[in-house]
């Protein structure tokens, strides 16, 4: 067996393996795609009454909020922190509605992303709040953005399978 061969099996190979993964990055990829932006659940070992303050970790920059006539563009929470000892008021600012069903059966919907934020404590009321939580936000290549990206691996990792076919079937008619 001469280096020939072997270089010529291994650019084969090549495009196969590259096809195998164009199927399989593009089929997860559009499951990424059509599931879109999915926030996690507020963490329910922090709920709490509306009015009470909860600490909070760096992770957890979602307020959930839980009411049973709750109208979440009208909860105010306020932060406190490091850079703000006074506290400053976040309004609701969630675009689109995000529910999660907790194990107690209650509905919580997102009020605010605290993200922009460094949080020490917040409290949030009013609006008919009941009961708040804190939860996960999305950053970074999560969701529909991380589906987009592994479309586009599936297309790169195509187009190699492709042009690999379509080399060794020119060298293979010459031979």
């Amino acid at each position: 067996m001469d280096i020939g061969s072997s270089v010529a099996r291994t650019f084969r190979m090549s495009g196969a393996v590259a096809l195998g993964g164009a199927l399989l990055f593009g089929i997860v990829g559009l499951g990424f795609v059509l599931a879109g932006d999915r926030l996690a659940p507020p963490h329910m070992d922090t709920a709490t009454q509306a009015g009470h303050t909860l600490e909070t970790f760096p992770s957890d920059v979602v307020a959930w909020g839980s009411g049973e006539d709750l109208r979440p563009d009208e909860v105010q929470c306020i932060v406190t922190s490091v850079d703000e000892p006074d506290g400053v008021t976040v309004p609701a600012s969630w675009s689109g509605e995000r529910q999660q069903k907790s194990s107690d059966a209650r509905t919580f919907v997102v009020l605010t992303d605290l993200s922009d934020y460094r949080l020490s404590y917040f409290t949030c009321s009013g609006g008919g709040l009941e009961t708040f939580a804190t939860g996960p936000s999305n950053d970074g290549l999560r969701g529909w953005k991380f589906g987009v990206f592994l479309l586009v691996f599936a297309g790169v990792a195509a187009l190699w399978a492709g042009l690999v076919g379509a080399i060794t079937r020119r060298t293979g008619e010459r031979a």
